[in-house]
C-alpha cells in the first residue's frame, strides 16, 4: 500500500508540473493579441511615469528655490539656513528620479545660464537670472555631487558654474587648481562664484587646509587685478578677506 501511495504521489505531482506549462501556453494562445499588445506598452507607460515623476521634481525645484535668489542677491556672499534646508530636500526628491533624468535638469539649468549670459545685457535683469540659475544648481547639486569631474571638464560655463555651487555647499568637494583656473579663462559672474566658493571653504575647513586656501586666494586676487579695466569690487573684497584671513 505504502509503494501504491507513493506511485500515486509521484503521478500527481508530474500531472501538476506539466499542467501549468500547458495552461500558461494555453492562455498565452487564448490571450495572445492582448498580452502582446500590453507589452507593447508598457515602455510608453514606463516613459509617462518618468515625465510625471520628473514633472514633480521640476515643481518641488521652483517652490523650493522660490525667494532664494531675493536672499542671494540681497547677500551674494552668504548661504542661507533655507538654501540648505532646500538641498536637502530636493535631494530627497531626488530619489524618485533616475539618474539621467538628474542629469537632463542639470543640463537644462547650465544651458539657461549660458544662453542667459550671452543674449542678456549686462545689468540688474542678467544678473538677477544668473544668480536663478545659480540658486537652482545649488539646490539641485547635492543630489548630483557624483557627477562633479565631468562638470569640470566641460566646455560649457554654466556646467563649470554648477560644479562651483556644489564646491559652496560642500568644501569637501575643492579643487584649489582647478578654481584658480577659473579666474584665468572663465566669464566674470564665475570669478565671483568661485571667490566665494574659497570663502567659504575657509570658513567651514580646518586650520590645515587655511595656507593652501589663501595662496590659492592671492593668485586669484593678482589675475582679477591684472585684467584690463575696472575689477569686480565684490570679487577683490572677497579675496582679499580670505588673503587677510577674515573668515
Amino acid at each position: 500500500m505504502t509503494g501504491l501511495a507513493a506511485l500515486i504521489t509521484a503521478i500527481a505531482a508530474l500531472i501538476a508540473a506539466i499542467v501549468w506549462p500547458v495552461s500558461l501556453i494555453v492562455l498565452f494562445l487564448l490571450f495572445r493579441a492582448q498580452i502582446l499588445l500590453a507589452a507593447e506598452n508598457v515602455p510608453a507607460l514606463v516613459k509617462r511615469m518618468r515625465k510625471v515623476k520628473l514633472g514633480v521634481f521640476e515643481a518641488e525645484l521652483e517652490k523650493e528655490t522660490e525667494g532664494l535668489v531675493d536672499a542671494a542677491l540681497a547677500d551674494p556672499s552668504k548661504i542661507s539656513p533655507q538654501q540648505i534646508r532646500s538641498a536637502t530636500r530636493v535631494q530627497v526628491a531626488a530619489r524618485a528620479l533616475d539618474d539621467q533624468a538628474l542629469r537632463a535638469q542639470l543640463k537644462q539649468l547650465s544651458l539657461e545660464f549660458d544662453i542667459l549670459r550671452k543674449t542678456l545685457p549686462s545689468g540688474r535683469e542678467r544678473s538677477r537670472a544668473m544668480t536663478e540659475m545659480l540658486v537652482k544648481m545649488r539646490t539641485i547639486g547635492p543630489a548630483l555631487s557624483h557627477l562633479i569631474g565631468e562638470l569640470k571638464a566641460s566646455d560649457s560655463p554654466g556646467e563649470r558654474l554648477a560644479a562651483i555651487a556644489m564646491m559652496q555647499l560642500d568644501p569637501d568637494l575643492l579643487d584649489l587648481d582647478w578654481l584658480l583656473d577659473r579666474f584665468k579663462s572663465d566669464p566674470p559672474f564665475l570669478f565671483f562664484q568661485s571667490a566665494f566658493a574659497l570663502k567659504n571653504a575657509a570658513r567651514l575647513l580646518g586650520p590645515e587646509d587655511d595656507a593652501k586656501i589663501r595662496q590659492t586666494a592671492e593668485k586669484a586676487l593678482q589675475q582679477v587685478m591684472a585684467y584690463a579695466g575696472e575689477p569686480d569690487a565684490n570679487t577683490v573684497q572677497l579675496l582679499e578677506e580670505i588673503v587677510g584671513g577674515e573668515n
